[in-house]
């Protein structure tokens, strides 16, 4: 356990940006991938409409899961840049969906 801050919160490891960016992309894969899944998985077996105000709560979730990658990224490396939180965003978004675009392969 990291000793107590200045506001009594343990303080943050200080990591390099890529280090930081890694594990904000972690945690936006902790939001991302299970919305993005249980969204495709309804409207897959018609449960949903592809247009429904459903499917769009869950797009709105896989933005603020991007979001909250980019912040753990900033949060954990005060030298990283608004681009390698922009970075572990996109890199959660092409995981996501290169994992789709191979299920969808399998499954033909």
């Amino acid at each position: 356990m990291s000793a107590p801050g200045p506001a009594g919160r343990p303080e943050l490891p200080h990591l390099s940006p890529t280090q930081a960016m890694v594990r904000g992309t972690v945690s936006a894969l902790v939001v991302v991938a299970p919305a993005a899944v249980f969204n495709q998985m309804l409207i897959d077996s018609e449960s949903i409409e592809p247009t429904s105000p459903v499917a769009f709560l869950f797009w709105a979730l896989i933005l603020l899961g991007g979001a909250a990658g980019g912040w753990a990224t900033i949060r954990l490396s005060p030298d990283a840049s608004l681009s390698w939180a922009a970075g572990s965003a996109a890199l959660a978004y092409a995981i996501v969906q290169a994992v789709g675009v191979i299920l969808r392969l399998v499954d033909g």
